[in-house]
């Protein structure tokens, strides 16, 4: 437990809960012929639930020289469907059969050990491949794609069928915005088609990166998006979302921290912004109508109120707004050319930016 405690005990300390997967890291390399090493599928699956029971243990009952910490959600692995061939797969070197036989013993046996806590998974890959309420192919799909959302539909009715716990379901998206909340809406009718209703499964959405390309990393760009997508989960059916990643590492998908300065990149400001939301502490309605690259999302608190704009289109839009009454009392943008800075509330909103207000 040594390496994991020094990472639990770190978020911990600085006030975040962690949300813990049951699993292993991906194997990126096990599609170039490399042998896998930790994501083939474990031999005894009733051993294996055990073995996860005293993890669980450790971090919230103190077995193990362990912890009392607060750990709700408790995943069983991560996107077990990631490729259709087994020997391609960098997570789960089995069939989608086999990994549902899989959580068909261990969630049952996490549930009756800790019927307090949250357990679920299993970390889709996706729905990239849904339409509205209809089991079809979006027009951008692929075969791959589709089995994603075939998967889906059969881990759906074998736990529903077969009763096995599921306090939530989680999945993943890269996808712009705009197409990362169509695939959330989707998740969320397909879930309560299968009577796995809000009341009854949270929707987590624990992947998340607008467009994690070569080329967009640090810029103004990533950072629209971001904020784009935190205002649109905010108004969005998703119980939990969780950027990834937030390493300070190399590589497309640490749009946070720059691994050469230890610096923040833009994309970080868009959650400082939405910050200001979070301290006030009371979503109020707002609305952007004339332009589908306009995000919007406003807070109150009992001294004064914050509202936050994203554009992550590639032309300004004209900010024409109605505060009832309030006035701005600070600003603060973030563009190609400024990064967290102090401005008078503009009359438009620049390409790729996102700007904080707030108002008395």
């Amino acid at each position: 437990f040594v390496y994991t405690d020094s990472l639990i005990k770190a978020l911990v300390e600085n006030g975040v809960e962690p949300f813990f997967r049951l699993g292993v890291t991906i194997e990126n390399f096990v599609e170039k012929g490399y042998p896998p090493v930790n994501s083939l599928p474990p031999k005894d699956y009733a051993k294996w639930a055990r073995v996860a029971e005293h993890v669980i243990r450790h971090y919230t009952e103190g077995w193990a020289d362990g912890f009392r910490y607060k750990i709700s959600y408790w995943e069983i692995w991560n996107e077990p469907e990631n490729q259709p061939e087994p020997e391609k797969n960098p997570m789960w070197r089995g069939t989608f059969e086999e990994y549902m036989r899989f959580y068909g013993i261990v969630a049952p046996h996490l549930k009756a050990k800790f019927p307090h806590l949250k357990i679920g998974g299993y970390g889709s890959c996706g729905f990239y491949a849904g339409v509205g309420s209809e089991r079809v192919a979006a027009a951008n799909s692929s075969p791959r794609m589709q089995y994603f959302l075939d998967c889906a539909n059969k881990f759906l009715v074998a736990t529903r069928d077969n009763g096995w716990p599921l306090d939530f379901f989680s999945f993943h998206s890269y996808s712009s915005p705009n197409e990362a909340m169509r695939q959330v809406r989707f998740a969320d009718e397909l879930l309560s088609r299968y009577g796995f209703g809000p009341d009854k499964c949270e929707r987590i959405f624990n992947e998340w990166l607008p467009s994690p390309w070569l080329g967009v990393l640090g810029t103004a760009k990533q950072a629209a998006d971001v904020a784009a997508e935190l205002i649109a989960l905010q108004n969005g059916p998703c119980d939990i979302a969780c950027i990834y990643d937030a390493r300070c590492g190399i590589g497309n998908y640490s749009p946070l921290f720059n691994p050469l300065t230890y610096k923040p990149h833009k994309a970080y400001y868009a959650f400082t912004a939405f910050n200001e939301l979070r301290k006030r502490g009371t979503a109020v309605a707002a609305q952007a109508t004339g332009d589908k690259n306009l995000y919007v999302a406003a807070a109150k608190g009992e001294k004064d109120a914050s509202v936050m704009f994203a554009n992550d289109s590639d032309k300004a839009i004209p900010l024409v707004c109605d505060f009832q009454g309030r006035t701005v009392t600070a600003c603060r943008i973030t563009d190609n050319d400024r990064t967290d800075a102090s401005v008078p509330f503009p009359s438009e909103l620049p390409p790729r930016s996102f700007l904080v207000a707030i108002l008395r």
